[in-house]
């Protein structure tokens, strides 16, 4: 809607159904007794002698409901007969306002709930106690049901986006954009159950997500320099003058954003526990320290943080304390070799600088209470990716016809 010459106010609103997972856990026929896992041994020393394919199964297949054991499936899958359809609402206001020629401003209100998310837990996780886990199951035949999946998940989003954008003009195009968000979840791993602590107490889980960005702020622009043929400065260039001085181009792109959450947990193995091997530590303080005090050799307090008692899960919660944040310059420089008057053919020569400062792009800390290297950040970077890298150089050359 169009509130006057240069002010408009745009808002949408969506529901937004997921298509019905046709894969892996639904796959309820791969429960016993329907499916089950055998062994048996070939001697590849005897060729004559080995079983063929032709005599199929040993006659020793067990047909009974598997237990645990040797060469028994003990992976239960499990989906609830009644399963909700996961949905999603998405909602925005926003408001567009040209501030001067060329140069537009979006101040938006971006929101979205997910209902019904497939959530990811163990339903035979085994309660806390000094027996054997095994025995402290529900059904103590079987080990952990591995990814047992319910659609009973839950998020929330709100941001706030603010953005200013130039338009290309005088050679010149600038974007700039903050987002202040926040997201909200009972659980944000893809896949597994490592992030629950106790299936019976899933309020417990709900926290910022995993992937919770609460500050970002990204500029990116383009300049092509005013030098060279029907540029300010040498206009009337040609020839081996054009060819070196005209047909510049810079650009850059600069983000800084705040860190990720983390969890603090109890260091060692606690499978004895519930057999997921994941607690968290009692806190008796905040855990956090102030600018001044981080390094990335103590990045949190880990004296705010102890070891529950024996048999206990930790009261401490999900995704309390923040991670380092990222701060990144990346720029390109164009060299454009024209080979028509009308720039429909050209040559184009690119020297693109990832992390041109070579800022180190921190990882989360051990977050591992009682393990000597907690609170210390031990690495930095993706490992499969430009994200986060050392300073990075690149050359190409690129047609265009």
């Amino acid at each position: 809607m169009q509130l006057n010459r240069k002010t408009v106010l745009r808002a949408g609103y969506g529901l937004f159904y997921s298509t019905e997972e046709i894969g892996g856990n639904p796959r309820l026929a791969l429960n016993a007794p329907f499916a089950t896992e055998i062994q048996f041994n070939a001697d590849f020393a005897n060729f004559s002698g080995a079983r063929k394919i032709s005599d199929g199964l040993p006659p020793e297949r067990p047909l009974r409901v598997p237990t645990k054991g040797p060469g028994i499936r003990n992976l239960v899958r499990y989906r609830p007969y009644d399963n909700p359809s996961p949905n999603s609402q998405q909602w925005n206001i926003g408001v567009q306002r040209e501030l001067s020629a060329g140069i537009v401003s979006n101040l938006s209100y971006v929101g979205s709930k997910g209902t019904h998310l497939v959530t990811f837990f163990d339903l035979n996780q085994a309660r806390p106690g000094p027996a054997q886990v095994d025995t402290r199951r529900p059904f103590p035949a079987f080990g952990g049901y591995g990814n047992d999946t319910s659609n009973f998940g839950n998020s929330i989003y709100h941001s706030l986006q603010l953005s200013f954008e130039k338009r290309l003009s005088r050679g010149l195009s600038f974007l700039g954009s903050y987002t202040w968000a926040h997201s909200i979840d009972a659980g944000s791993q893809p896949t597994g159950n490592n992030g629950v602590q106790n299936v019976l107490n899933f309020r417990a889980e709900r926290a910022s997500s995993d992937y919770d960005m609460r500050h970002r702020f990204v500029t990116s622009w383009t300049y092509e320099l005013p030098i060279g043929k029907g540029k300010p400065v040498l206009s009337g260039a040609r020839g081996v003058t054009q060819a070196l001085l005209g047909g510049w181009e810079l650009n850059g792109i600069q983000y800084v954003n705040s860190g990720f959450p983390f969890t603090p947990v109890v260091a060692g193995n606690l499978n004895t526990l519930n057999g997921s091997g994941l607690q968290r530590p009692d806190r008796v303080g905040s855990g956090q320290l102030s600018g001044s005090e981080r390094t990335p050799s103590r990045w949190f307090d880990a004296s705010a943080f102890r070891v529950p008692a024996p048999f206990t899960f930790g009261n401490s919660g999900r995704n309390i304390l923040s991670g380092p944040r990222q701060v990144n310059f990346d720029i390109s420089i164009f060299k454009n070799f024209q080979f028509t008057g009308d720039k429909a053919r050209y040559l184009q020569f690119r020297s693109e600088l990832f992390n041109v400062f070579n800022t180190p792009q921190f990882n989360n800390p051990n977050a591992n209470i009682g393990d000597p290297g907690v609170a210390r950040i031990t690495n930095a970077g993706a490992t499969n990716s430009f994200y986060g890298s050392n300073r990075q150089f690149q050359f190409a050359l690129k047609l265009y016809f």
